[in-house]
């Protein structure tokens, strides 16, 4: 009996570790299938956030170098070529002198657009149908090699009727070509080209980092499939292939209109290293089992509510970068879309829209590009102001007019804050010239008084009631104002400042006083 009740014994225990080992089977299955899904997913999140940055990258880094191009077709010497094409004609002083300035030009625009600082532009060429007139590099290159490289270059575009082409690398020749052509006479062939030479390797470097998984490759490719950048350099200049198969990871995504970022891995090295994730886990949950069964359920909770944390986490890191990505301005961008619709104004021969652009160019190139000076002259102040009311009298015609007054020349030279003149023109504009369906009239004049320069902005608007408006409240409809007002009196104290007269309809008048300061402070 006894020997009958060991046997038993260990034939329950024998069921026991059975029934455990069974257990512990169909709970690893279904534990390891949800860990494999989940590791899988979160390989995949963190390739698509990745990839949806690098096209990110590589659409402003694309868009910065043609707007070099672009910047420099609307250059002083392009349009003076455009005007008259024969400047740069012959041997003679002036085709000498006209080629000088063009080279000029270009250093400048180079310069200006901070295109120099980054590594992405190597050289620009301009060309006179196949001969060239000057060049400028970013990068030391052989001018023997420029030369070669460009008219290789200039024989494969020169019968095409596209403007605008941008040629592939390839393994022998390792520039991306972007080129321009313009036209001062289309009746005629005689061209001028822009050609931006740009090293493969150099757009390479925004996404190689990127390529952390074994195998994985990312190509820039245009609509054709043609390669024009890629970590395979058996790929440049020819189409991408293999891009449906079922071993592989595809992601596309669009950069602009004419190109794509491809990005591709093996799915094997996915599954290895989820595998291999899955494995440390198992162990580390195979000792939890054994040593900590009773606090099991709790520490699983823990771990899956730190999980959570961790991922709404990154989800509101990434959600701030991108707003961060989105506030960002790049002027670069602006004034070049402005230039190309200035070219296209002039090219259909619309004077008027060709001159509103340029002012408005000039009123933001002045106002807001690479000027963060907080202390500037009232002649540069009383520029913008130009700007303005010339924009404005284009659009009114002759339902206004106005005026700049200053009483002395030398207050050209005295200083004011930053933005100070203008928005009050602008608030006369909109507040108070929109408003009326007669003549308008905004007067700015300078004087000095006591020592100070008071300035005053006219219109013969709508007006208001100045009760109604708190210039020390930013909680009323003057803020402009309010703001206005708090700046200069932070800035000389409270016995300057603005105040306004104007009473409704009559027009309003509003009255900035500062000290005479002629140093401009930077």
């Amino acid at each position: 009996m006894k020997a009958d009740f060991k046997e038993k014994n260990r034939g329950v225990a024998f069921q026991f570790i059975i029934i455990l080992v069974i257990s512990f089977i169909v709970y690893g299955v279904y534990v390891g299938a949800n860990l494999y899904k989940n590791i899988m997913d979160n390989h995949y999140e963190s390739i698509d956030s990745m990839v949806d940055v690098t096209k990110d990258n590589l659409s402003q880094t694309l868009n910065f170098i043609q707007g070099a191009s672009i910047s420099i077709s609307a250059s002083d010497s392009v349009r003076r070529w455009i005007s008259d094409d024969t400047i740069y004609f012959g041997n003679t002083k002036n085709s000498y002198v006209n080629k000088e300035l063009l080279n000029k030009d270009i250093q400048s625009i180079l310069s200006n657009t901070g295109i120099n600082s980054y590594s992405y532009l190597d050289y620009v060429v301009i060309l006179e149908n196949g001969d060239i007139l000057t060049y400028s590099y970013t990068s030391p290159v052989p001018v023997s090699y420029i030369y070669s490289s460009v008219e290789d270059c200039y024989e494969q575009i020169k019968d095409e009727d596209n403007y605008s082409i941008v040629l592939p690398p390839t393994k022998d020749r390792p520039e991306i070509f972007f080129t321009l052509r313009l036209q001062a006479d289309f009746s005629t062939n005689n061209s001028l080209y822009i050609v931006s030479g740009v090293a493969e390797e150099n757009i390479n470097k925004i996404y190689n980092d990127t390529l952390i998984y074994e195998g994985s490759n990312a190509y820039i490719i245009d609509k054709d499939g043609i390669v024009y950048s890629s970590n395979d350099d058996e790929t440049l200049g020819t189409q991408l292939q293999d891009q449906d198969r079922p071993d592989k990871l595809y992601i596309k995504r669009r950069i602009n209109r004419d190109y794509y970022y491809v990005y591709t891995m093996p799915k094997s090295v996915l599954m290895r290293e989820t595998l291999s994730n899955m494995r440390m886990y198992f162990l580390i949950s195979v000792l939890m089992i054994i040593l900590l069964s009773i606090t099991f359920i709790k520490l699983r909770d823990q771990v899956s509510a730190l999980y959570e944390s961790e991922y709404e986490s990154r989800i509101m890191l990434k959600e701030t970068e991108l707003k961060n990505l989105q506030h960002q301005m790049n002027p670069h961008f602006l004034f070049n879309i402005l230039l190309t619709i200035q070219i296209k104004a002039k090219m259909a021969g619309d004077e008027v829209v060709y001159k509103m652009i340029s002012s408005l160019s000039s009123l933001l190139r002045s106002g807001i590009y690479k000027d963060e000076r907080g202390i500037i002259s009232i002649r540069e102040e009383l520029r913008l102001v130009e700007y303005y009311l010339e924009l404005q009298k284009m659009r009114f015609e002759d339902r206004l007019d106005y005026s700049i007054e200053l009483s002395e020349e030398s207050i050209y030279d005295c200083t004011i804050p930053r933005l100070i003149i203008e928005p009050m023109v602008e608030n006369a504009i909109v507040h108070g010239v929109e408003g009326i369906s007669e003549k308008a009239k905004v007067d700015v004049k300078l004087a000095y008084n006591n020592g100070d320069v008071i300035i005053h902005v006219i219109d013969n608007g709508a007006g208001f009631d100045p009760k109604e408006v708190d210039l020390d409240s930013k909680d009323s409809t003057g803020i402009g104002l309010a703001y206005a007002k708090e700046r200069l009196q932070l800035i000389y104290g409270e016995n300057y400042g603005l105040r306004v007269e104007s009473a409704v309809g009559n027009g309003t008048d509003v009255i900035i006083k500062i000290p005479k300061v002629t140093r401009v402070m930077e």
